[in-house]
């Protein structure tokens, strides 16, 4: 998959040699602290990044992705946004599987797909330029950030949360992906897919946007105004650049375990 182009009016300069320096030098401006990283951008003029994970339980560094989809929110010349999907792939995790219960997503199905190293450059660039957004968005970040730096990248995403924007846009509290899509009539079909839930995310964030810019937030730094949600302490930094992923060490395209190394249930089911 092709990597994303890098708007230069939302990413800013481009970063100097090693990885994070362009955060670095950002944030040694004299500038408020408002003003930093994606903040002061205008929201309807900057993608959006909708990424959903499915994992293999609840502790990021610990557990693993194991699906992952990526829908991007184009800015357009009529204020809305273009939706599209721009990743949606299986994950081996290079681990015992978990949470199958959960996700339906077994040892058999991830067993020749990339691992995270495999998909990194792909991911660089379907989030290149853009605010992260997700449904609990930080459970899903803290996933990305994990596994980008088990690879050699750590890294800092600014993001908005989904689920929590419902509130700020005055649509209703802050409720799961299943009942906020019933509640607006948005389909979901095969919840708990990564990409059924990226895509109907996507659909609730884009509905939530056009709700904050009628109450007056034109810039991210607005959000704070309509309510203090941690996420928005996230904004001070600026978004992924797809030209990072040059930094990234050489992957293999699958992390493959011994059979000595995989437990008994999995090696029946990858055979």
């Amino acid at each position: 998959m092709a990597t994303v182009p890098v708007p230069e009016s939302v990413s800013g300069s481009p970063r100097s040699g090693r990885i994070g320096a362009g955060r670095a030098a950002a944030g040694k401006l004299r500038r408020g602290a408002e003003d930093r990283g994606i903040a002061a951008a205008l929201i309807d003029q900057t993608p959006i990044a909708v990424v959903d994970v499915e994992t293999t339980g609840l502790k990021a560094g610990d557990d693993r992705v194991v699906e992952l989809c990526v829908v991007r929110l184009e800015p357009t010349c009529t204020g809305q946004w273009r939706r599209e999907t721009v990743l949606s792939t299986l994950v081996n995790p290079g681990r015992a599987m978990g949470a199958s219960h959960v996700h339906g997503i077994t040892a058999e199905h991830v067993a020749s797909a990339p691992s995270f190293g495999g998909i990194s450059r792909e991911l660089l660039g379907a989030i290149s330029g853009a605010v992260v957004a997700g449904w609990n968005a930080h459970f899903d970040v803290r996933f990305l950030q994990a596994e980008l730096a088990a690879i050699g990248l750590e890294v800092e995403l600014p993001f908005v949360c989904s689920m929590r924007l419902r509130p700020m846009a005055g649509l209703g509290p802050a409720i799961s992906l299943k009942r906020a899509c019933a509640a607006h009539d948005i389909a979901l079909e095969g919840h708990h897919s990564a990409e059924a839930d990226t895509v109907a995310t996507a659909r609730l964030t884009e509905l939530a946007l056009v709700k904050i810019r009628e109450k007056g937030a034109e810039r991210f730094k607005d959000l704070r105004k309509l309510h203090g949600y941690s996420f928005v302490k996230s904004l001070r930094h600026h978004p992924m650049r797809g030209d990072e992923a040059l930094f990234l060490p050489e992957q293999e395209p699958l992390l493959r375990r011994s059979d000595e190394q995989m437990p008994q249930a999995e090696r029946g089911a990858s055979t």
